[in-house]
């Protein structure tokens, strides 16, 4: 969910098989690394992430992760908007991929993202894979149960 310092999670769900990741109920994730955070980034007012992002650039970039121009995050954040979830692969942790797919209310605000990774050996990073549809599909319903009703898809 957005909490004061951007995307925070509120809710950890442990896997069966471990999966090293240092992630707690409470964790701020980056807005332009993470993605949690490109899927806040891609739907939210681009005032209320504007500043924010600077500064993850700026303090992520270069220190483990690659610096990226403007350009890239657009891109990247169209490419959300594209295919209603957001991916990273092999990033900010190298070896875990993972996908986020936004929930919205009845007045199409973001209101939450739901995030699946795992290891880059056994995830499926594709778009429409076993890990992506079942996730879009999720959050569509809990979506629908906060009275959102989707747009209709252009012909």
């Amino acid at each position: 969910m957005w909490g004061n310092f951007g995307p925070t999670i509120v809710r950890l769900e442990e896997p069966t098989q471990p999966l090293h990741v240092n992630l707690r109920t409470g964790t701020v994730m980056s807005l332009a690394y993470t993605a949690t955070g490109r899927l806040f980034a891609a739907y939210m007012a681009p005032k209320v992430i504007e500043k924010m992002m600077s500064e993850d650039i700026s303090r992520l970039g270069g220190r483990g992760q690659p610096h990226m121009a403007p350009q890239q995050i657009e891109q990247l954040l169209s490419e959300t908007r594209m295919h209603g979830l957001s991916r990273t692969i092999g990033q900010p942790i190298p070896g875990i991929d993972a996908f986020c797919a936004p929930v919205f209310d009845s007045t199409n605000n973001l209101v939450l993202g739901i995030t699946a990774m795992g290891p880059e050996a056994t995830f499926d990073r594709e778009w429409n894979g076993k890990v992506a549809t079942p996730l879009r599909a999720c959050a569509l319903e809990i979506s629908r149960s906060l009275g959102h009703v989707p747009a209709p898809i252009a012909a």
